[in-house]
């Protein structure tokens, strides 16, 4: 909604303006565009677009003071500003309202929310729900629908974000479940659904040992393919001597050095085994074996395996016997080491009993 300011000022009107002199000529304007525009023109023109008669008398109060500011010896210029204002100036009602009667709001308005929807039987329940829009504040918000019930409500100062804990009772059906919001000024509705969960089976299933992804980095292998070793975006940076250049390694350098694609699937499961294997080195739980002057042992533990590891510090070889119970080892099992430094153990009586050279240490995992 624009309103029109043209014939607001009209100064031509009085006798010879060029003898006025700008404070007088001034005085007039005020004088003209307040008793007779404002009050017979202006102020029902707003009225009727919805600003009140306060504010409409605000809005022209101030477009007044915009053009009594001080040019009062320089009438030209005064002449060219008001040109200016019924040429250029266009109110938007929206903003004008906004500006200059801030009583006059409007009904809440939403934009968008987030979640627009969510799940029965979900672990997250209640869901705080986001609504950003307009004119929210001192909103009150209540749910639609058997089912779902509202909770605490939070809307920040500028009344434009909304947050609120929506509550899906279990034996609510699926369906839209939308949420009224309603302030002094209005109400609206924000669009809300309910959702029967998947289908579990075959989904949802998580990460366990036997799910794997292995990082090549080719760079630091053998290099097959020199005409991608200097490319345009990085030139300059090749050098195998260098830790942190690039060493030319590629794709192609490593189907070279292993041309027999089984070969290189059954390399890539051997890495995955053992990782998976050292798994509980870094997700396991601490439990202390055995700890001397010069030798310590200990276990990293999970629910589902678990990893030894013994110290020798001393200057001569130690022979290490400890309870492995606490590991979750039993009798029969067989520790392998993953180092090659002594031969595999088998517990016995609940024990280990492994020698160690001098200054070394080993990692064993249970054999299958």
């Amino acid at each position: 909604m624009l309103l029109d300011t043209s014939g607001l000022f009209c100064y031509h009107h009085y006798d010879e303006p060029q003898h006025i002199e700008a404070a007088t000529f001034f005085q007039a304007a005020r004088v003209r565009l307040t008793h007779s525009y404002v009050l017979a023109e202006f102020v029902p023109l707003c009225q009727a677009r919805g600003l009140n008669r306060t504010g409409a008398l605000a809005f022209a109060v101030d477009l007044v003071d915009m053009i009594m500011r001080p040019l009062r010896n320089q009438r030209a210029m005064l002449v060219c500003l008001i040109l200016g204002l019924i040429s250029l100036v266009r109110v938007d009602g929206a903003g004008a309202v906004a500006r200059f009667n801030q009583q006059a709001a409007s009904a809440p308005e939403v934009l968008k929310v987030e979640p627009p929807n969510w799940w029965l039987g979900h672990s997250i329940n209640p869901v705080r729900v986001m609504i950003r829009g307009r004119n929210l504040a001192g909103a009150r918000v209540e749910a639609s629908g058997a089912g779902v019930q509202t909770g605490l409500t939070r809307v920040n100062a500028a009344g434009t974000y909304l947050f609120v804990d929506v509550l899906i009772d279990s034996p609510a059906a699926p369906g839209p479940r939308p949420l009224k919001i309603t302030t002094e000024r209005g109400t609206t509705t924000v669009p809300f659904n309910v959702l029967a969960p998947l289908p579990r089976e075959g989904r949802f299933q998580g990460f366990s040992p036997d799910d794997v992804i292995y990082l090549i980095m080719p760079d630091r292998f053998a290099n097959g393919d020199p005409s991608n070793d200097d490319p345009p975006n990085s030139r300059g940076l090749l050098n195998r001597q260098k830790n942190r250049y690039y060493h030319g390694g590629d794709l192609q350098g490593i189907i070279d050095r292993m041309p027999d694609e089984q070969a290189v699937f059954e390399h890539v499961r051997r890495l995955t085994r053992l990782r998976r294997e050292l798994e509980p080195l870094r997700r396991g739980w601490l439990v202390n074996l055995d700890v001397t002057e010069q030798t310590y042992a200990y276990a990293r533990v999970t629910d589902r395996d678990s990893v030894v590891v013994l110290f020798n510090n001393g200057t001569q070889p130690a022979t290490i016997e400890c309870k492995v119970d606490a590991a979750h080892l039993i009798d029969g099992d067989m520790l392998r080491d993953q180092l090659g430094i002594t031969p595999d153990a088998r517990v016995e009586r609940e024990k280990i009993k492994i020698t160690l050279p001098a200054r070394s240490a080993s990692v064993y995992i249970r054999g299958r």
